[in-house]
């Protein structure tokens, strides 16, 4: 069945995660990074990774982005938006004052997101723009690759200035360039992954539309007991015991009265037990599994 990249890349267990981002923006230069975190068994195979993200790109490319997938960005930076906490000011001036530098104006860097267009000729330049032969390759690890061994020809070892680290450099083969772009370009060759069999993800379906707050009705002696303070601020009466038995403590606070009417939800769960620091081993083992439910989710999350 057909599969997403990140899901396609974890069964072959390859990688641990991937994202990307624009990495620096300035008036005549813009640079969008792919990150991947590699498995042990991942690093044995740097260049199909590298082949399948350009499969991935390559598959955008021709077949587009579906508006509803580029709403679904809108509405997620709409709600940021909507509802941010308060945040450095210094930061926000100095990013606004970065972004200026392509001549935006103020007035659409200030706006909402739901202002965005959409722009399917734009989106289709800009991946266009995202070539092999315009790459740097970054390859990061804890083992040194090829300790021991002279530099490969046309590679040069450096010594960096301030930390000492080792690292080095070479030139991506005409090999590898003609491999990438071929994947990107959709054409079918032996071995690995084909395009075809990598798809988008589906529709988000946790992206929230409805936000109204739903207010709780409060018994008067609670009511009675919202009061401001001293300082001028509501004290609280604290949240109110839903359950109490051998299996679960259940805790819910609602802000009823709105003094932060702004919807948003908290989860915290605590799970308790004394076999999980019994031993060294136990301790080991809860270790394990949280990272395995985290690895699990990870891949529903993206």
């Amino acid at each position: 069945a057909p599969k997403g990249l990140v899901s396609e890349l974890k069964e072959k267990e390859w990688i641990a995660g991937l994202s990307g981002r624009v990495f620096m923006q300035s008036k005549d230069l813009n640079v969008f990074s792919v990150s991947v975190d590699l498995t042990d068994l991942g690093v044995g195979h740097i260049d199909s990774v590298v082949d399948m993200v350009y499969q991935y790109l390559g598959k955008i490319k021709r077949g587009g982005i579906d508006k509803k997938q580029w709403e679904e960005l809108v509405n997620l930076a709409e709600v940021d938006f909507r509802f941010a906490e308060k945040g450095d000011p210094s930061h926000l001036a100095s990013t606004t004052a970065s972004r200026r530098l392509d001549d935006q104006p103020l007035a659409d860097l200030l706006s909402p997101p739901s202002r965005q267009i959409w722009n399917p000729a734009l989106i289709e330049q800009l991946i266009d723009s995202l070539r092999p032969e315009k790459m740097m390759l970054f390859v990061q690890s804890q083992k040194p690759f090829g300790e021991g061994q002279a530099p490969a020809p046309g590679e040069k070892e450096t010594i960096e200035k301030w930390y000492g680290t080792r690292y080095r450099k070479k030139a991506l083969s005409a090999e590898q360039l003609k491999q990438w772009k071929t994947s990107f370009e959709g054409k079918r060759r032996s071995g690995g992954a084909s395009s075809s069999e990598l798809e988008l993800p589906p529709y988000n379906p946790y992206i929230p539309s409805d936000f109204s707050l739903v207010e709780e009705p409060l018994p008067t002696e609670i009511r009675q007991k919202k009061q401001k303070d001293e300082t001028g601020l509501w004290s609280s009466p604290g949240p109110n015991l839903v359950r109490n038995d051998s299996s679960i403590t259940l805790w819910h606070s609602s802000d009823a009265i709105k003094e932060f009417p702004v919807p948003r939800v908290q989860t915290l769960a605590v799970m308790r037990t004394d076999l999980a620091h019994e031993s060294p081993r136990n301790q080991v083992l809860t270790e394990m599994f949280l990272d395995l439910t985290g690895d699990y989710l990870m891949e529903a999350l993206y």
